[in-house]
Protein backbone atom coordinates (compact mmCIF):
# COMPACT_ATOMS: atom_id res chain seq x y z
CA UNK A 1 0.00 0.00 0.00
CA UNK A 2 3.16 2.28 0.88
CA UNK A 3 4.35 1.12 -2.31
CA UNK A 4 1.14 2.15 -4.57
CA UNK A 5 0.85 5.32 -2.39
CA UNK A 6 4.83 6.71 -3.30
CA UNK A 7 4.04 5.88 -7.20
CA UNK A 8 0.65 7.46 -7.12
CA UNK A 9 2.28 10.54 -5.04
CA UNK A 10 5.16 11.04 -7.72
CA UNK A 11 2.53 10.58 -11.13
CA UNK A 12 0.98 13.78 -9.41
CA UNK A 13 3.91 15.70 -8.59
CA UNK A 14 4.75 14.59 -12.14
CA UNK A 15 1.35 16.25 -13.67
CA UNK A 16 2.09 18.87 -11.65
CA UNK A 17 5.40 19.60 -12.63
CA UNK A 18 4.34 19.52 -16.81
CA UNK A 19 4.71 22.29 -18.66
CA UNK A 20 0.87 23.94 -19.29
CA UNK A 21 -0.02 25.28 -22.47
CA UNK A 22 -1.40 28.64 -22.48
CA UNK A 23 -4.83 27.25 -23.05
CA UNK A 24 -4.85 24.99 -19.72
CA UNK A 25 -3.35 28.25 -17.95
CA UNK A 26 -6.83 30.17 -19.26
CA UNK A 27 -9.08 27.73 -18.29
CA UNK A 28 -7.19 27.26 -14.68
CA UNK A 29 -7.35 30.69 -14.04
CA UNK A 30 -11.09 30.67 -14.88
CA UNK A 31 -11.60 27.89 -12.82
CA UNK A 32 -9.83 29.04 -9.81
CA UNK A 33 -11.67 32.18 -10.10
CA UNK A 34 -14.84 31.02 -10.43
CA UNK A 35 -14.18 28.23 -6.94
CA UNK A 36 -12.66 31.99 -5.57
CA UNK A 37 -16.18 33.37 -6.29
CA UNK A 38 -18.32 30.58 -4.74
CA UNK A 39 -16.91 30.85 -1.85
CA UNK A 40 -16.87 34.59 -1.51
CA UNK A 41 -21.17 34.29 -2.26
CA UNK A 42 -21.19 30.61 0.24
CA UNK A 43 -19.52 32.33 2.86
CA UNK A 44 -20.29 36.06 2.79
CA UNK A 45 -23.17 38.15 2.16
CA UNK A 46 -23.54 40.55 -0.26
CA UNK A 47 -26.28 43.28 -1.28
CA UNK A 48 -28.49 42.72 -4.22
CA UNK A 49 -28.15 45.77 -6.08
CA UNK A 50 -29.92 44.85 -9.55
CA UNK A 51 -31.76 42.21 -10.83
CA UNK A 52 -30.98 38.55 -9.91
CA UNK A 53 -29.59 38.07 -13.36
CA UNK A 54 -27.79 41.34 -13.56
CA UNK A 55 -26.14 41.00 -10.23
CA UNK A 56 -24.98 37.86 -10.49
CA UNK A 57 -23.61 37.88 -13.84
CA UNK A 58 -22.09 41.36 -12.60
CA UNK A 59 -20.24 40.14 -9.48
CA UNK A 60 -18.59 37.03 -11.91
CA UNK A 61 -17.92 38.68 -14.61
CA UNK A 62 -16.34 41.58 -12.27
CA UNK A 63 -14.46 38.98 -10.52
CA UNK A 64 -13.07 36.98 -13.76
CA UNK A 65 -12.06 39.58 -15.20
CA UNK A 66 -10.28 41.32 -12.50
CA UNK A 67 -7.82 38.44 -11.99
CA UNK A 68 -7.57 38.13 -15.44
CA UNK A 69 -5.94 40.98 -16.01
CA UNK A 70 -3.60 41.04 -12.90
CA UNK A 71 -2.79 37.66 -13.80
CA UNK A 72 -1.46 38.08 -17.12
CA UNK A 73 -0.32 41.63 -16.55
CA UNK A 74 1.90 40.38 -13.93
CA UNK A 75 3.22 37.20 -15.70
CA UNK A 76 4.26 39.60 -18.67
CA UNK A 77 6.12 41.77 -16.21
CA UNK A 78 7.85 39.08 -14.49
CA UNK A 79 8.83 37.52 -17.87
CA UNK A 80 10.12 40.58 -18.37
CA UNK A 81 12.34 40.80 -14.80
CA UNK A 82 13.39 37.81 -15.37
CA UNK A 83 14.03 37.08 -18.92
CA UNK A 84 11.58 34.40 -19.04
CA UNK A 85 9.29 32.90 -21.83
CA UNK A 86 5.97 34.34 -20.96
CA UNK A 87 4.19 30.54 -20.66
CA UNK A 88 6.99 29.39 -18.66
CA UNK A 89 6.21 32.41 -15.92
CA UNK A 90 2.34 31.23 -16.42
CA UNK A 91 2.87 27.86 -15.36
CA UNK A 92 4.44 29.21 -12.28
CA UNK A 93 2.09 31.66 -11.80
CA UNK A 94 -1.00 29.35 -12.02
CA UNK A 95 0.43 27.14 -9.22
CA UNK A 96 0.29 29.91 -6.76
CA UNK A 97 -3.11 30.98 -8.12
CA UNK A 98 -4.62 29.03 -5.88
CA UNK A 99 -3.72 31.25 -2.63
CA UNK A 100 -6.70 33.90 -4.36
CA UNK A 101 -9.08 31.22 -2.82
CA UNK A 102 -7.70 31.85 0.87
CA UNK A 103 -9.62 35.20 1.88
CA UNK A 104 -13.48 34.56 2.20
CA UNK A 105 -11.93 31.02 4.27
CA UNK A 106 -9.78 32.77 6.34
CA UNK A 107 -12.36 35.84 6.71
CA UNK A 108 -15.51 33.93 7.50
CA UNK A 109 -13.91 31.19 9.59
CA UNK A 110 -11.43 32.57 12.03
CA UNK A 111 -12.32 35.75 11.82
CA UNK A 112 -16.33 36.25 11.75
CA UNK A 113 -16.44 38.05 8.79
CA UNK A 114 -20.63 37.78 7.77
CA UNK A 115 -20.02 40.96 5.24
CA UNK A 116 -18.33 40.55 1.23
CA UNK A 117 -16.18 42.55 0.08
CA UNK A 118 -15.99 46.33 -1.21
CA UNK A 119 -13.75 48.40 -3.65
CA UNK A 120 -11.27 50.34 -2.23
CA UNK A 121 -11.49 53.71 -1.89
CA UNK A 122 -8.74 56.34 -2.91
CA UNK A 123 -8.85 58.07 0.89
CA UNK A 124 -7.08 54.58 1.89
CA UNK A 125 -5.00 54.73 -1.55
CA UNK A 126 -1.89 54.70 -0.07
CA UNK A 127 -2.45 53.19 2.92
CA UNK A 128 -3.35 50.17 0.98
CA UNK A 129 -0.45 50.16 -0.87
CA UNK A 130 2.06 51.00 1.67
CA UNK A 131 0.93 48.81 4.25
CA UNK A 132 -1.16 46.13 2.05
CA UNK A 133 -3.62 47.25 4.53
CA UNK A 134 -2.41 45.28 7.46
CA UNK A 135 -1.96 48.79 9.56
CA UNK A 136 -4.98 50.73 7.88
CA UNK A 137 -6.79 50.48 4.91
CA UNK A 138 -9.74 48.74 2.93
CA UNK A 139 -8.85 45.31 2.59
CA UNK A 140 -9.49 42.10 5.01
CA UNK A 141 -6.85 40.07 6.82
CA UNK A 142 -7.91 37.87 4.34
CA UNK A 143 -7.32 40.16 1.59
CA UNK A 144 -3.70 41.17 3.10
CA UNK A 145 -2.72 37.98 3.91
CA UNK A 146 -3.75 36.62 0.00
CA UNK A 147 -1.53 39.52 -1.09
CA UNK A 148 1.37 39.36 1.40
CA UNK A 149 1.96 35.37 0.76
CA UNK A 150 1.75 35.95 -3.24
CA UNK A 151 4.03 39.41 -3.18
CA UNK A 152 7.17 36.56 -1.14
CA UNK A 153 6.66 33.98 -3.79
CA UNK A 154 6.89 35.95 -6.81
CA UNK A 155 10.13 38.18 -5.17
CA UNK A 156 11.55 34.65 -3.95
CA UNK A 157 10.69 33.40 -8.06
CA UNK A 158 12.16 36.85 -9.11
CA UNK A 159 15.01 36.31 -7.11
CA UNK A 160 15.49 32.60 -8.04
CA UNK A 161 15.87 33.71 -11.45
CA UNK A 162 17.82 37.06 -11.97
CA UNK A 163 19.50 37.28 -8.28
CA UNK A 164 18.81 40.34 -8.93
CA UNK A 165 17.77 42.58 -5.24
CA UNK A 166 16.06 45.91 -7.87
CA UNK A 167 14.29 43.44 -10.16
CA UNK A 168 12.88 41.40 -6.80
CA UNK A 169 11.88 44.06 -4.95
CA UNK A 170 10.44 45.65 -8.07
CA UNK A 171 8.55 42.66 -8.89
CA UNK A 172 6.69 42.68 -5.24
CA UNK A 173 5.73 46.49 -6.17
CA UNK A 174 4.63 45.42 -9.02
CA UNK A 175 2.07 43.20 -8.26
CA UNK A 176 0.70 45.43 -5.22
CA UNK A 177 0.37 48.42 -7.15
CA UNK A 178 -1.32 47.03 -9.94
CA UNK A 179 -3.56 45.32 -6.96
CA UNK A 180 -4.70 48.60 -5.21
CA UNK A 181 -5.01 50.66 -8.51
CA UNK A 182 -7.09 48.28 -10.20
CA UNK A 183 -9.25 47.84 -6.80
CA UNK A 184 -9.64 51.36 -6.49
CA UNK A 185 -12.60 52.09 -9.46
CA UNK A 186 -12.99 55.90 -7.69
CA UNK A 187 -9.32 56.40 -9.41
CA UNK A 188 -11.65 56.70 -12.78
CA UNK A 189 -15.13 57.10 -11.43
CA UNK A 190 -16.15 59.32 -8.99
CA UNK A 191 -19.41 58.70 -8.15
CA UNK A 192 -19.84 54.68 -6.48
CA UNK A 193 -23.22 54.44 -8.28
CA UNK A 194 -21.70 54.76 -11.19
CA UNK A 195 -20.85 50.62 -10.49
CA UNK A 196 -24.30 49.07 -10.80
CA UNK A 197 -24.30 50.60 -14.27
CA UNK A 198 -23.90 48.07 -17.35
CA UNK A 199 -20.83 50.92 -18.65
CA UNK A 200 -18.60 50.07 -15.96
CA UNK A 201 -17.96 46.59 -16.77
CA UNK A 202 -17.11 47.49 -20.70
CA UNK A 203 -14.78 50.57 -19.37
CA UNK A 204 -12.96 49.42 -17.06
CA UNK A 205 -11.86 45.69 -17.76
CA UNK A 206 -13.59 44.70 -21.06
CA UNK A 207 -12.18 47.11 -23.13
CA UNK A 208 -8.85 47.13 -21.30
CA UNK A 209 -8.41 43.96 -21.27
CA UNK A 210 -8.89 43.84 -24.77
CA UNK A 211 -6.24 45.92 -25.48
CA UNK A 212 -4.60 44.03 -22.82
CA UNK A 213 -4.47 40.96 -24.80
CA UNK A 214 -3.98 42.59 -28.00
CA UNK A 215 -0.70 43.70 -26.87
CA UNK A 216 0.44 40.64 -25.63
CA UNK A 217 -0.01 39.22 -29.32
CA UNK A 218 1.51 42.07 -30.45
CA UNK A 219 4.95 41.94 -28.60
CA UNK A 220 5.15 37.68 -28.44
CA UNK A 221 3.76 37.59 -32.50
CA UNK A 222 2.80 40.00 -34.70
CA UNK A 223 2.15 37.44 -37.41
CA UNK A 224 -0.40 35.17 -35.30
CA UNK A 225 -2.11 38.77 -34.37
CA UNK A 226 -1.96 40.00 -37.79
CA UNK A 227 -3.79 36.58 -38.73
CA UNK A 228 -6.68 37.04 -36.88
CA UNK A 229 -7.28 40.34 -37.66
CA UNK A 230 -6.90 39.42 -41.15
CA UNK A 231 -10.04 36.73 -40.82
CA UNK A 232 -12.57 38.50 -38.96
CA UNK A 233 -14.27 38.82 -42.42
CA UNK A 234 -15.44 41.99 -41.98
CA UNK A 235 -18.17 42.52 -44.40
CA UNK A 236 -20.37 39.35 -42.86
CA UNK A 237 -19.60 40.07 -39.40
CA UNK A 238 -20.91 43.73 -40.00
CA UNK A 239 -24.11 42.23 -41.68
CA UNK A 240 -25.09 40.94 -38.37
CA UNK A 241 -24.15 43.91 -36.18
CA UNK A 242 -26.01 45.72 -38.32
CA UNK A 243 -29.32 43.82 -37.77
CA UNK A 244 -28.96 44.00 -34.10
CA UNK A 245 -29.02 48.05 -34.35
CA UNK A 246 -32.52 47.61 -37.00
CA UNK A 247 -33.28 45.67 -34.24
CA UNK A 248 -33.57 47.75 -31.36
CA UNK A 249 -35.12 50.36 -33.77
CA UNK A 250 -37.94 48.31 -34.94
CA UNK A 251 -38.65 47.85 -30.78
CA UNK A 252 -38.89 51.48 -31.20
CA UNK A 253 -41.88 51.65 -33.06
CA UNK A 254 -43.52 49.52 -30.22
CA UNK A 255 -42.83 52.77 -28.16
CA UNK A 256 -40.05 50.64 -26.30
CA UNK A 257 -36.58 53.20 -25.52
CA UNK A 258 -33.70 52.29 -27.45
CA UNK A 259 -30.84 51.54 -24.72
CA UNK A 260 -28.02 52.68 -27.23
CA UNK A 261 -25.22 51.78 -24.75
CA UNK A 262 -27.01 48.36 -24.29
CA UNK A 263 -27.37 47.84 -27.72
CA UNK A 264 -24.12 48.27 -28.28
CA UNK A 265 -22.78 45.67 -26.11
CA UNK A 266 -25.41 43.33 -27.80
CA UNK A 267 -24.12 44.21 -31.42
CA UNK A 268 -20.52 43.23 -29.77
CA UNK A 269 -21.51 40.16 -28.48
CA UNK A 270 -22.94 39.08 -31.59
CA UNK A 271 -19.80 40.77 -33.50
CA UNK A 272 -18.26 37.78 -30.99
CA UNK A 273 -20.58 35.16 -31.59
CA UNK A 274 -19.86 35.39 -35.34
CA UNK A 275 -16.00 35.68 -35.00
CA UNK A 276 -16.24 32.77 -32.77
CA UNK A 277 -17.96 30.79 -35.30
CA UNK A 278 -15.18 31.89 -37.78
CA UNK A 279 -12.74 30.03 -35.64
CA UNK A 280 -14.46 26.79 -35.06
CA UNK A 281 -15.41 26.42 -38.81
CA UNK A 282 -11.98 26.82 -39.34
CA UNK A 283 -10.70 24.47 -37.23
CA UNK A 284 -13.34 21.79 -38.41
CA UNK A 285 -12.71 22.85 -42.13
CA UNK A 286 -8.54 22.49 -41.29
CA UNK A 287 -8.37 20.02 -44.47
CA UNK A 288 -11.19 21.76 -46.35
CA UNK A 289 -8.89 25.60 -46.13
CA UNK A 290 -6.13 23.65 -47.03
CA UNK A 291 -6.85 23.37 -50.81
CA UNK A 292 -9.30 25.92 -50.88
CA UNK A 293 -8.50 28.62 -48.63
CA UNK A 294 -4.46 28.24 -48.09
CA UNK A 295 -4.27 32.12 -46.34
CA UNK A 296 -6.45 31.40 -43.40
CA UNK A 297 -4.08 30.88 -40.31
CA UNK A 298 -4.23 27.49 -39.72
CA UNK A 299 -3.09 26.07 -43.58
CA UNK A 300 -0.61 29.31 -43.28
CA UNK A 301 0.84 27.74 -40.11
CA UNK A 302 1.17 30.89 -38.16
CA UNK A 303 -1.76 29.96 -35.26
CA UNK A 304 -0.85 26.05 -34.02
CA UNK A 305 -4.30 23.85 -33.51
CA UNK A 306 -4.23 24.61 -29.54
CA UNK A 307 -3.67 28.33 -29.87
CA UNK A 308 -6.51 28.80 -32.17
CA UNK A 309 -8.77 26.92 -29.78
CA UNK A 310 -8.00 29.31 -27.42
CA UNK A 311 -8.57 32.33 -29.74
CA UNK A 312 -12.34 30.65 -29.73
CA UNK A 313 -12.51 30.26 -26.34
CA UNK A 314 -11.67 34.09 -25.55
CA UNK A 315 -14.09 34.86 -28.35
CA UNK A 316 -16.91 32.84 -27.15
CA UNK A 317 -15.62 34.66 -23.25
CA UNK A 318 -16.43 38.10 -24.34
CA UNK A 319 -19.53 37.33 -26.20
CA UNK A 320 -21.10 35.64 -23.06
CA UNK A 321 -19.20 38.92 -20.90
CA UNK A 322 -21.03 41.63 -23.13
CA UNK A 323 -24.09 39.76 -23.56
CA UNK A 324 -24.44 39.08 -19.83
CA UNK A 325 -24.03 42.85 -18.83
CA UNK A 326 -27.53 44.02 -21.00
CA UNK A 327 -29.83 41.16 -19.40
CA UNK A 328 -30.80 37.47 -19.58
CA UNK A 329 -32.55 37.77 -22.54
CA UNK A 330 -29.74 38.48 -24.57
CA UNK A 331 -27.08 36.17 -22.69
CA UNK A 332 -29.90 33.68 -23.60
CA UNK A 333 -29.71 34.69 -27.11
CA UNK A 334 -26.02 35.15 -27.24
CA UNK A 335 -25.45 31.19 -26.11
CA UNK A 336 -28.18 30.01 -28.86
CA UNK A 337 -25.77 31.77 -31.42
CA UNK A 338 -22.72 30.06 -30.00
CA UNK A 339 -24.90 26.74 -30.21
CA UNK A 340 -25.65 27.33 -33.98
CA UNK A 341 -22.32 27.99 -34.61
CA UNK A 342 -21.13 24.67 -33.12
CA UNK A 343 -23.94 22.90 -34.83
CA UNK A 344 -22.71 24.40 -38.67
CA UNK A 345 -19.12 23.66 -38.03
CA UNK A 346 -18.50 20.58 -35.18
CA UNK A 347 -19.09 16.50 -35.60
CA UNK A 348 -20.96 14.80 -35.59
CA UNK A 349 -23.83 17.11 -36.13
CA UNK A 350 -22.06 19.74 -38.11
CA UNK A 351 -24.66 20.64 -40.98
CA UNK A 352 -22.32 22.45 -42.64
CA UNK A 353 -22.05 19.11 -44.65
CA UNK A 354 -25.21 19.63 -46.42
CA UNK A 355 -27.46 22.11 -46.90
CA UNK A 356 -29.36 22.92 -43.87
CA UNK A 357 -26.26 24.47 -42.72
CA UNK A 358 -27.59 27.73 -45.09
CA UNK A 359 -30.81 27.56 -43.14
CA UNK A 360 -28.34 27.44 -39.73
CA UNK A 361 -26.90 31.18 -40.73
CA UNK A 362 -30.23 32.35 -41.53
CA UNK A 363 -31.14 31.13 -38.01
CA UNK A 364 -27.98 33.29 -36.82
CA UNK A 365 -29.62 36.58 -39.02
CA UNK A 366 -32.82 35.76 -36.78
CA UNK A 367 -30.90 35.62 -34.04
CA UNK A 368 -29.28 38.95 -34.54
CA UNK A 369 -32.14 40.83 -35.40
CA UNK A 370 -34.10 39.41 -32.04
CA UNK A 371 -30.99 40.36 -30.07
CA UNK A 372 -31.95 43.84 -30.96
CA UNK A 373 -35.75 43.78 -30.14
CA UNK A 374 -34.67 42.03 -26.68
CA UNK A 375 -32.03 44.75 -25.48
CA UNK A 376 -35.39 46.24 -23.25
CA UNK A 377 -36.20 42.49 -22.23
CA UNK A 378 -39.93 43.56 -23.35
CA UNK A 379 -41.26 39.90 -24.49
CA UNK A 380 -44.32 42.09 -26.08
CA UNK A 381 -42.23 43.00 -28.45
CA UNK A 382 -41.75 39.05 -30.35
CA UNK A 383 -45.35 39.18 -30.46
CA UNK A 384 -45.43 41.90 -33.00
CA UNK A 385 -46.83 40.41 -36.70
CA UNK A 386 -44.74 43.26 -38.14
CA UNK A 387 -41.95 41.92 -36.33
CA UNK A 388 -41.69 37.89 -36.95
CA UNK A 389 -42.63 38.66 -40.61
CA UNK A 390 -39.03 40.80 -41.02
CA UNK A 391 -37.36 38.07 -39.39
CA UNK A 392 -38.99 35.78 -41.23
CA UNK A 393 -38.10 37.28 -44.31
CA UNK A 394 -34.52 38.42 -42.82
CA UNK A 395 -33.65 34.76 -42.29
CA UNK A 396 -34.93 33.58 -45.87
CA UNK A 397 -32.69 36.07 -47.37
CA UNK A 398 -29.32 35.41 -45.30
CA UNK A 399 -29.75 31.44 -45.85
CA UNK A 400 -30.42 32.11 -49.61
CA UNK A 401 -27.33 34.78 -49.75
CA UNK A 402 -24.76 32.68 -48.34
CA UNK A 403 -25.34 30.20 -51.07
CA UNK A 404 -22.73 32.10 -53.10
CA UNK A 405 -19.50 31.73 -50.59
CA UNK A 406 -19.68 27.29 -51.95
CA UNK A 407 -18.28 28.55 -55.31
CA UNK A 408 -14.98 29.52 -53.28
CA UNK A 409 -14.99 26.43 -51.39
CA UNK A 410 -15.62 23.76 -54.42
CA UNK A 411 -12.27 22.13 -54.76
CA UNK A 412 -11.76 21.04 -50.80
CA UNK A 413 -16.02 20.80 -50.42
CA UNK A 414 -15.72 18.12 -53.32
CA UNK A 415 -12.98 16.33 -52.12
CA UNK A 416 -14.22 16.25 -48.52
CA UNK A 417 -17.75 15.32 -49.42
CA UNK A 418 -19.94 18.14 -48.46
CA UNK A 419 -22.70 18.66 -50.31
CA UNK A 420 -23.91 21.87 -51.73
CA UNK A 421 -25.43 23.28 -54.90
CA UNK A 422 -21.88 23.32 -56.50
CA UNK A 423 -20.88 19.94 -55.20
CA UNK A 424 -24.00 18.27 -56.31
CA UNK A 425 -24.55 19.58 -59.97
CA UNK A 426 -20.77 20.93 -60.69
CA UNK A 427 -19.76 24.68 -60.93
CA UNK A 428 -21.50 25.73 -64.08
CA UNK A 429 -24.73 25.02 -63.18
CA UNK A 430 -24.39 25.60 -59.75
CA UNK A 431 -23.48 29.08 -60.56
CA UNK A 432 -26.73 29.15 -62.75
CA UNK A 433 -29.16 27.84 -60.08
CA UNK A 434 -27.60 29.90 -57.34
CA UNK A 435 -27.94 33.30 -59.89
CA UNK A 436 -31.47 32.22 -60.07
CA UNK A 437 -32.23 31.78 -56.40
CA UNK A 438 -30.46 35.35 -55.58
CA UNK A 439 -32.58 37.21 -57.65
CA UNK A 440 -35.47 35.24 -56.76
CA UNK A 441 -34.88 35.88 -52.72
CA UNK A 442 -34.53 39.28 -53.03
CA UNK A 443 -37.78 40.07 -54.88
CA UNK A 444 -39.44 38.00 -51.58
CA UNK A 445 -39.06 40.71 -48.92
CA UNK A 446 -41.54 43.28 -50.76
CA UNK A 447 -44.60 40.83 -51.77
CA UNK A 448 -44.21 39.42 -47.93
CA UNK A 449 -44.48 42.85 -46.67
CA UNK A 450 -47.09 43.71 -49.01
CA UNK A 451 -45.05 47.01 -49.95
CA UNK A 452 -45.71 46.09 -53.94
CA UNK A 453 -43.96 49.58 -54.80
CA UNK A 454 -40.45 47.84 -53.39
CA UNK A 455 -41.01 45.10 -56.32
CA UNK A 456 -39.74 46.97 -59.54
CA UNK A 457 -36.78 48.09 -56.87
CA UNK A 458 -36.13 44.97 -55.69
CA UNK A 459 -35.89 43.01 -59.13
CA UNK A 460 -33.37 45.50 -60.38
CA UNK A 461 -31.05 44.58 -57.02
CA UNK A 462 -32.05 41.17 -57.26
CA UNK A 463 -30.99 41.12 -61.33
CA UNK A 464 -28.10 43.36 -60.70
CA UNK A 465 -27.01 40.60 -58.02
CA UNK A 466 -27.32 37.62 -60.14
CA UNK A 467 -25.52 39.07 -62.97
CA UNK A 468 -22.60 40.06 -60.79
CA UNK A 469 -22.35 36.86 -58.86
CA UNK A 470 -22.40 34.88 -62.45
CA UNK A 471 -20.02 37.14 -64.37
CA UNK A 472 -17.52 38.03 -61.15
CA UNK A 473 -18.30 35.31 -58.34
CA UNK A 474 -18.66 38.17 -55.94
CA UNK A 475 -19.83 36.74 -52.55
CA UNK A 476 -18.94 40.28 -51.50
CA UNK A 477 -20.82 42.51 -53.63
CA UNK A 478 -24.13 40.13 -53.25
CA UNK A 479 -23.89 40.47 -49.60
CA UNK A 480 -23.64 44.10 -49.87
CA UNK A 481 -26.97 44.33 -52.02
CA UNK A 482 -28.88 41.69 -49.84
CA UNK A 483 -27.79 44.06 -47.05
CA UNK A 484 -29.07 47.13 -49.47
CA UNK A 485 -32.33 45.83 -50.13
CA UNK A 486 -33.40 44.49 -46.63
CA UNK A 487 -32.15 48.37 -45.14
CA UNK A 488 -34.74 49.90 -48.18
CA UNK A 489 -37.53 46.88 -47.16
CA UNK A 490 -37.34 47.82 -43.38
CA UNK A 491 -37.20 51.59 -43.57
CA UNK A 492 -40.42 51.42 -46.02
CA UNK A 493 -42.14 48.73 -43.86
CA UNK A 494 -41.32 49.90 -40.42
CA UNK A 495 -41.35 54.16 -41.33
Amino acid sequence: EKEIFRYTFMDFIHVFRKRLSLTTIFLSVLLITSIRIFFDFWLLEYPIELDLFGHYARFYLENVFYFMIVFFVVIFFLSKLTRQNFVDVANFGIRIFPIAIIPPIIDHVFFGRVLGYSYATTENFWYNFLTISWIKGDASIGISLEITITALLIAAYVWHRSKSIPRTIAAAVLLIGLLVIISTPELCFADRADYVYSQFLPSYYYIPSLIMVSLLMLHYNKEMLKAILLNLRLERALFFVLFVFLGAIAASRLDIPIHWYETCFAATSIFFVWQFSVVINDIYDKDIDAISNKGRPLPKGVLLMHEYRLVAIVFSAYAMAFSAIVNGWVFLLCVTGLLVSIFYSVPPIRLRKNLLGNALIGVALIISFVTGLMVDGNLLVLLSQKNVLFAVALGIVASMVTLTKDLKDSEGDSKHHIKNIITIYGTKKGKNIISIIVFVVLTIPPLLFREFILVPISILFGLAAALIYYKKESEKVVYAIATLVMIIDFQLYYF
